[in-house]
């Protein structure tokens, strides 16, 4: 026979994905504008390199998508929050 005394139902803890949903959405806004700075800095390398040309192919390529995905993202991130 069981004794129910010593028996302790298991602790029921509720998941809160808040947290983690603001932890992952940070680092995803910080990685894309480390992303940004970078290809900021290797535009202005290449400029100062002497390659003209192509740094301003890859502002062109590179750095205008780079710039556009980064305010997507802060649009994102700061409107997401805002709704609290």
């Amino acid at each position: 026979m069981i004794n129910p005394s010593w028996f302790q139902p298991p602790l029921l803890l509720t998941y809160d994905p808040r947290p983690a949903r603001e932890r992952m959405r940070g680092l995803l806004a910080a990685a894309t504008f480390v992303g940004l700075l970078l290809s900021a800095a290797a535009v202005f390398g290449l400029f100062l390199a002497g390659r003209a040309e192509d740094g301003k192919a890859f502002s062109q390529l590179v750095f205008t998508a780079m710039v556009a995905l980064s305010g997507t993202v802060a649009g994102f991130y700061f409107g997401a929050s805002a709704q609290r």
